[in-house]
C-alpha cells in the first residue's frame, strides 16, 4: 500500500501517570496533550488526538504516530512539557 495523503496522527495517553504519583495529582498524560495542543494549534498538518489508554502504563507519557499506508510508532517515557510536545510534533511532521 502506498502513503497516505493524509496527515499523520499523533495519539497521546491521558491517562498517564508518573510512577509513585500522587492518585488525586493531574495526569501527566493529560498534560503532555495539553502541551502538544498548544503546540500544534496553528498546525493543520498533524491530527492530534488524546486516547485513553496506549498499555505503555510502565513507559509514561506515552504517545504514538501513525498514518495509512506507514508503519506506526509508539513512544514512552515522554516528559510532559513544552519540549517535549516540541519533539512529538517534530517526529509526527516527518512521519
Amino acid at each position: 500500500m502506498p502513503p497516505s495523503p493524509e496527515p499523520s496522527t499523533l495519539l497521546v495517553c491521558t491517562r498517564c501517570r508518573a510512577a509513585g504519583a500522587d492518585p488525586e495529582s493531574p495526569r501527566a498524560g493529560a498534560a503532555l496533550l495539553a502541551a502538544v495542543r498548544a503546540a500544534a494549534a496553528d498546525d493543520c498538518a498533524i491530527r492530534v488526538v488524546g486516547i485513553a489508554c496506549l498499555s505503555g502504563c510502565k513507559r509514561a507519557c506515552a504517545a504514538a504516530v501513525m498514518a495509512p499506508g506507514k508503519v506506526g510508532y509508539v513512544f514512552g517515557d515522554l516528559p510532559a512539557d513544552p519540549e517535549g510536545a516540541a519533539d512529538l510534533l517534530a517526529v509526527a511532521r516527518a512521519h
